[in-house]
């Protein structure tokens, strides 16, 4: 039976999102999907090895072919030091736009910005020497890696900050509105980027971060040290369908107020202090910097149980130091909105003698 152009690019698409995962029994895997003969199979999937969308590993008949995806990549580096000062639009737009050609624009739109702020990142503040950039493509995605050799960004927060450890700086990344240099800065790069990209990491002397949309979670290298500087790690799915102008508009509106109104915080982030999050101390760890946002979401998803004296520091007491602030409260689990319950009618109670 032949296969109309329509089935036939519903077989591609199937084998280009399956290889990764089936690099040894593709043909296998594909024939019994669609319940089509193996030639079928084999002349679709040599199709694409002669365009060069896929490859092979091992070229001999027989088992283990290794199939997988063609990438292409693409390398440079550049100096930090020097009288001539680096400008990551022209690193962008010289460097990096002519391999994006062909792509949709709105993954392009979203890798400029989100490019030219990690860039801008290691150029201004990283106090390093070099930066490197490594691009790849492919028919799928495209991936960007971003490094520098400097202080590293969370060692950096932490100084700047006067926080305990550097795990603590990765909320306040999370936070946004965070910069050491609010003449020139905003602080929005990283939360912007982190929402935009469809995977977003960074690896700092020991510390890895992978922040996005609610999947946030550390993890700490053994050994402590790990790579020196900071590496930032973006992807982006060519059939994305999210767009800059969408993360822009559900964060900032300049109605509201100038730059971005809105927040989201993953509260389970704040359990990389190890126990509960009991104490009133946590509490205001939490919400520094908070108030200059207008919109606050609270993230509880992993997080299991709340103490009193954290509660009552977040929903009563910032609250009330704090009214022109909205803070809502997602993904909670019964014992968290239990206790959140609770100290919102303690402050109920409170306001209500104090009226009298």
């Amino acid at each position: 039976m032949k296969l109309t152009k329509e089935v036939q690019d519903t077989i591609v698409k199937f084998i280009i999102d399956s290889i990764e995962t089936h690099p040894n029994d593709l043909v296998t895997f594909v024939t019994q999907h669609f319940e089509i003969s193996r030639p079928t199979t084999t002349r679709l999937i040599n199709g694409l090895l002669l365009d060069g969308t896929i490859t092979r590993a091992n070229h001999n008949k027989g088992k283990n072919p290794g199939y997988r995806l063609a990438t292409k990549q693409f390398t440079y580096s550049y100096s930090l030091v020097g009288e001539q000062k680096l400008q990551e639009d022209r690193i962008y737009y010289s460097d990096i736009m002519p391999h994006l050609l062909g792509t949709p624009s709105n993954v392009q739109q979203i890798l400029e910005y989100s490019a030219a702020e990690m860039i801008n990142n290691a150029i201004d503040h990283s106090e390093g020497k070099i930066l490197r950039i490594l691009l790849e493509t492919n028919v799928k995605k495209i991936c960007m890696m971003i490094s520098d050799d400097g202080v590293g960004i969370f060692n950096k927060i932490q100084r700047d900050l006067d926080l305990q450890t550097p795990q603590q700086s990765i909320l306040e990344l999370c936070k946004g509105k965070y910069t050491s240099d609010p003449q020139a800065h905003t602080g929005e790069g990283i939360f912007f980027t982190s929402r935009m990209v469809n995977d977003f990491n960074i690896l700092s002397y020991g510390l890895f971060f992978s922040g996005h949309d609610g999947s946030d979670f550390i993890f700490e290298h053994a050994s402590g040290d790990g790579a020196k500087g900071t590496t930032v790690f973006l992807e982006v799915n060519l059939d994305t369908k999210k767009s800059a102008k969408e993360v822009f508009d559900k964060f900032a509106n300049p109605d509201v107020e100038p730059g971005f109104f809105r927040t989201c915080i993953p509260v389970r982030l704040m359990n990389i202090e190890g126990g509960q999050l009991l104490s009133r101390s946590q509490g205001k760890r939490m919400m520094a910097r908070v108030e200059r946002f207008v919109d606050v979401i609270l993230d509880f998803n992993g997080v299991e149980m709340i103490g009193q004296a954290f509660a009552d520091e977040v929903f009563r007491v910032f609250q009330s130091l704090h009214k022109e602030v909205r803070i809502r409260s997602i993904n909670t689990n019964e014992s968290v909105a239990k206790m959140i319950r609770y100290v919102n009618a303690s402050a109920e109670v409170i306001r209500r003698k104090l009226s009298k």
